[in-house]
């Protein structure tokens, strides 16, 4: 270490060098697909047209069901991983003060006191003396070459990616909701049902067993009538341990007892259709929070290799003391002052290739960072193009079975009729029965497939948050952290602003 005096003019052009521009790479924005990459949506029909997007409402605004909405509210307020995941963001930023203070002088207090005898063996008069001193420090590292800039940067970016991650969570959150919501329906309506079923079979088994009595019809019948109740029986168990696991499922992302879930049921008749268009494959890239945190971090892995190729220079750093020292500790404040200022610059000489492998590190991790983006990117369109093809297939197929269900209502209609003009037995009413019963609960099924596909649809694009602002502060040097302002709301926890990023 080399320590040298410092002239006031000197302290002053010091300080003038940090607006030199930082060393490594600027961070320019992340490689684009080209046009054959960039995929689009392969489905033909309402759901695929360009133009606005679901994925900008509101999620109050897509799920309009109010029961549904107290259940997502809840889930956002109470979540215990939601929490967790605030707390993370929380400390991320907390951590940003640490990076910020960098750039500002430390100062100390130290206070002692000695008291030494000497050595008899070095001296014939050996003696007591004491000595007090207090003295006041302070220390300013110069980012002369913006190691600490860069580290701040990257910092920030980390920062902004914990954020995006938060809002990943907070979506995913509200879809599982949602999809536990419409299967508990579904599991509700499927009981519904087959109570409903166990109840005709019933009847119908009363009806056969008196026609076999007045020796209309064979004991045949009887036992073929017998045999279509207990089937229907033993559909219950497992339809009530499905709803028991749901409603589990549902309190613990509420974080209450399942006893105080009330969940209205729904007639899959009345669902509501409207027209889900999905904008262009491009806009993922502005809306995906798991592309905007991946984004993120490609930023801060960039900003690392300034870091890593600032430890070639030397680092300089302002030093000053000052004080007293006396050796009564009476005499401290009484012309016992002392002061000193000076320079304090370390500098590699040989490291052994330690500065060099952490460069070439930080590069590994920069390209690896972009490929990490891009796969994100294509995830992100496989997803998004299923949960299109999901909507389209599931929708189809709730009408036809809708058609299939009134088909059937029409066939045991008749078959009822022919039935009791003596023209069909009842193995025919027993078969018609069992088409009508299973086309009943596989509309129930085909409603609640058609409900959750549009969950799916609308986490996959990235729904649920104000994306289109957060990613035009990130693009604001003035204003990079309004997105944390207009989105803290959400977070249960107070968190500080982001530091502005300083450019070079």
């Amino acid at each position: 270490m080399i320590k040298l005096s410092l002239k006031p003019s000197y302290l002053v052009l010091s300080i003038t060098l940090l607006s030199a521009c930082a060393i490594g790479p600027d961070y320019q924005k992340a490689p684009e697909l080209t046009p054959d990459e960039l995929p689009s949506w392969q489905v033909n029909n309402d759901v695929a047209q360009a133009g606005s997007s679901i994925a900008t409402l509101d999620w109050q605004s897509f799920y309009q069901d109010p029961a549904l909405q107290s259940f997502i509210q809840q889930a956002l307020d109470n979540n215990i991983d939601l929490r967790i995941a605030s707390e993370r963001v929380y400390r991320s930023q907390i951590g940003l003060i640490a990076s910020g203070a960098q750039f500002l002088p430390n100062f100390d207090m130290t206070f002692d006191g000695d008291r030494e005898k000497t050595s008899k063996a070095l001296t014939t008069t050996p003696k007591i003396d004491n000595e007090f001193k207090w003295t006041a420090n302070v220390s300013w590292e110069i980012d002369l070459w913006g190691k600490l800039r860069r580290s701040n940067e990257a910092d920030i970016a980390n920062v902004q990616a914990s954020q995006a991650e938060f809002y990943g969570s907070r979506i995913s959150l509200i879809a599982q909701v949602a999809e536990l919501y419409y299967i508990i329906q579904d599991a509700q309506n499927q009981i519904q049902l087959t109570n409903n079923n166990i109840v005709a079979r019933e009847k119908s088994k009363r009806i056969t067993e008196l026609r076999h009595q007045q020796g209309i019809i064979s004991g045949l019948d009887v036992s073929q009538s017998n045999v279509e109740l207990m089937q229907e029986k033993l559909k219950l168990p497992a339809l009530h341990n499905s709803l028991s696991s749901s409603m589990y499922q549902l309190s613990i992302l509420l974080d209450q007892s399942p006893k105080k879930l009330n969940i209205p049921e729904r007639d899959p008749n009345n669902l509501d259709q409207k027209v889900l268009p999905v904008g262009l494959p491009s806009e993922l890239l502005k809306r995906r929070p798991d592309i905007i945190a991946q984004e993120r971090r490609l930023h801060a892995v960039t900003s690392a290799i300034g870091v890593a190729k600032a430890d070639y220079f030397p680092n300089i750093s302002l030093v000053g003391n000052f004080g007293a020292k006396s050796l009564e500790i009476d005499d401290l404040l009484d012309d016992a002052e002392y002061w000193e200022v000076g320079a304090d610059i370390s500098m590699p000489l040989f490291n052994w290739g330690k500065t060099t492998a952490n460069v070439d590190r930080a590069k590994s991790e920069y390209r690896e960072a972009i490929l990490n983006y891009r796969k994100a990117i294509f995830i992100a369109f496989r997803e998004s193009a299923e949960a299109i093809e999901n909507v389209d297939k599931n929708r189809t197929e709730y009408y036809l079975k809708r058609d299939l269900l009134a088909a059937t209502n029409e066939y045991l209609r008749i078959a009822n009729l022919r039935y009791n003009n003596g023209v069909i037995s009842y193995i025919d009413v027993l078969d018609a029965q069992r088409n009508q019963a299973q086309s009943q609960q596989d509309f129930s099924a085909a409603a609640q497939s058609l409900q959750t596909s549009f969950v799916g649809l609308y986490k996959t694009l990235g729904g649920g948050w104000d994306a289109v602002s957060y990613n035009q502060a990130l693009t604001n040097e003035e204003d990079i952290d309004s997105a944390v302002e207009q989105q803290s709301k959400v977070i249960t926890r107070k968190i500080p602003e982001v530091p502005q990023t300083q450019e070079n």
